[in-house]
């Protein structure tokens, strides 16, 4: 089962229909600015960042 909230749901559908997370992860970084606006857009690179420092 993969479950999510907001942005999370999104991924989480994404991933249920066999969408490469490769795919959605390119389509987030392409499209950051408009889905997240300006306010939020340093709390996703930065959230994503994080995410790459733990890998």
């Amino acid at each position: 089962m993969i479950f999510g909230t907001s942005t999370g749901g999104i991924l989480a559908l994404a991933l249920s229909l066999g969408i490469p997370a490769e795919e959605i992860k390119k389509l987030y970084f392409e499209n950051a600015y408009s889905i997240f606006g300006k306010g939020k857009i340093c709390f996703f690179l930065c959230l994503v960042q994080r995410t790459k420092e733990r890998l």
